[in-house]
């Protein structure tokens, strides 16, 4: 959830499993950001070990901020396969896994920051009916908010049977009916109100992990609150074959369920696997006007036949043309999704290039703005590095000033002197001539695109060697040179080229000094030797 991008993440990562233990399925999901600026999907998968029998789903939507969703995906699993290790029928194993919810939800008050964070969570349970016909599955789907489930028979030569969860919307009867006990109103839909019906005129949803905010009436117990985490459950017997289908509302949004069964049987049976076929259909809802993010995880039961066998793993595509991204907020957001994608496990190999490659370059521009951050506090309004070198550049002090101003001003002067030193290296060359307000202009980093875009426009083909030499025989004061320290910390660090008048200035502003001495050589003289700072003159 979250507000909008000026245009939709469509990068998708697709994860492929298959089971190890007599409880055979093979499951891929399938994630996209879409239009949303942030990702606060989750989802968990949960095939136990090795032999086991059972093994358990989940898609969680999270909204105001995705730490509901991730810590309760994290701790699902294992509270499932508690509760389905009991004894009973599935009265009692409902009571199981409502109280397996109730834990979850427990702990994520425990854990702080959930007032107005939450997650919706649609789980499912699989587990062999009967140890001698591994080919039959009892199922059941646990659903608490507005992701959905679906439990999809297919025999040949009928229809799917569809046994879906049910959508829990505010102004459902009952739910409207339980927020209004414990203290709450329901909004919309209505021709005064379109908008969606919403808890208290803010929440879509009326059941769910999180949002504690509306589960604070001291009066009603924790089941009976304005937004409830208790699951609805449902059951199906599924054979090999048949489908588990888990999502979340950016799907359902703009798709039935009728429509995503069909759909998906048609990507299978033009021979794609389930996880194409998953990728597919997230193209199709961002086609057909979803604005959310969606997550969809599909489970064929049963063992994979030759022609469906596939290698378990992951694939993401849509970052090939990353680099060709010119809005520098939309490549953020793509990058962003990468992380996530990161954060969830091992990237293939060309993602993890391309991750690596951008979070360098990320940290090279935090360290661009730092240092222009420190150089505007040392900067007076109006002023210039250039000018402030002017006003602080050592000079006889009367016998009177304190000697503690003069070593304050040696250090402001070195000081600036390094940053700009940096900003130069860093590709902002006019830095010293740049005013207080123009270097907090270049803290952001579109700025500095642009700065450095018109700075190669206005230079143009004179960059090149040969054009730059011919200008240079014209007008000396084109002629480039380039620079090193001679001492310090940054002793050998070739800056440059630059022009010759651009040097002569910072020389004569004071920047090279006894105490901070440079060497200097032309451009085109690489072979030569680096002349002393005292030694060149640029006039």
């Amino acid at each position: 959830m979250g507000a909008f991008a000026s245009s939709p993440i469509d990068a998708v990562r697709v994860e492929r499993r298959t089971s190890q233990g007599s409880c055979k399925w093979r499951t891929a999901v399938a994630e996209m950001q879409g239009w949303r600026i942030t990702h606060e999907d989750a989802h968990f998968l949960e095939a136990g070990h090795e032999g086991s029998a059972s093994a358990f789903f989940g898609v969680l939507d999270g909204h105001g901020g995705k730490k509901a969703a991730f810590a309760a995906a994290s701790q699902l699993p294992t509270r499932l396969r508690q509760a389905v290790d009991g004894d009973g029928g599935q009265e009692q194993l409902k009571e199981r896994v409502s109280s397996a919810f109730a834990e979850v939800d427990q702990n994520l008050k425990s854990i702080g920051g959930m007032a107005s964070c939450g997650s919706t969570c649609v789980a499912a349970g699989l587990e062999v009916k009967d140890s001698q016909d591994p080919n039959i599955f009892s199922c059941f789907l646990a659903n608490a908010g507005d992701s959905r489930g679906l439990l999809v028979q297919l025999r040949q030569g009928a229809e799917p049977v569809i046994v879906a969860s049910q959508d829990h919307k505010p102004d459902l009867p009952a739910e409207r009916e339980r927020i209004s006990r414990a203290g709450g109103f329901v909004t919309g839909p209505s021709r005064m109100n379109p908008d969606v019906a919403r808890v208290d005129g803010n929440l879509a949803v009326s059941r769910g992990f999180g949002d504690f905010d509306f589960k604070k009436n001291p009066d009603k117990d924790s089941t009976q609150q304005k937004v409830s985490y208790v699951p609805e459950l449902f059951f199906a017997d599924l054979a090999s074959g048949d489908l588990v289908i888990l999502a979340c509302d950016g799907i359902f949004d703009v798709m039935s369920s009728e429509k995503l069964v069909e759909e998906l049987l048609q990507h299978l049976a033009e021979g794609r696997d389930l996880g194409d076929a998953a990728e597919a259909v997230l193209h199709s809802c961002l086609l057909l006007g979803s604005k959310d993010n969606m997550t969809l995880m599909v489970s064929q039961l049963g063992p994979p036949s030759s022609e469906g066998a596939w290698e378990d793993g992951v694939s993401i595509s849509g970052l090939s043309s990353f680099h060709d991204i010119k809005d520098r907020d939309l490549q953020k957001l793509h990058f962003d999704f990468l992380e996530h994608c990161a954060q969830l496990g091992p990237l293939p190999a060309p993602e993890r290039a391309l991750y690596e490659e951008v979070r360098e370059r990320m940290r090279a521009e935090s360290d661009v703005q730092s240092r222009l951050e420190a150089l505007v506090e040392e900067l007076q309004p109006g002023e210039t590095p250039a000018g402030a070198l002017r006003r602080l550049r050592p000079k006889k002090r009367k016998a009177n000033e304190k000697e503690k101003s003069a070593e304050d001003d040696r250090c402001s002067f070195t000081r600036i002197s390094e940053l700009c030193d940096q900003l130069v290296f860093d590709g902002i060359a006019s830095v010293y001539e740049a005013s207080r307000a123009e270097l907090m202009k270049l803290r952001s980093v579109k700025a500095r695109g642009k700065m450095k875009a018109k700075a190669a426009k206005k230079a143009g083909p004179g960059k090149d060697a040969e054009v730059g030499a011919a200008k240079a025989a014209e007008d000396p004061s084109c002629e480039n040179w380039q620079y090193r320290w001679s001492a310090g910390d940054e002793q050998g660090v070739v800056f440059g080229p630059f022009r010759r008048d651009m040097l002569a200035e910072w020389k004569r502003l004071g920047c090279f000094t006894a105490e901070r001495p440079a060497e200097f050589r032309r451009v085109g003289d690489e072979g030569d030797a680096w002349l002393d700072w005292s030694e060149v003159s640029f006039d």
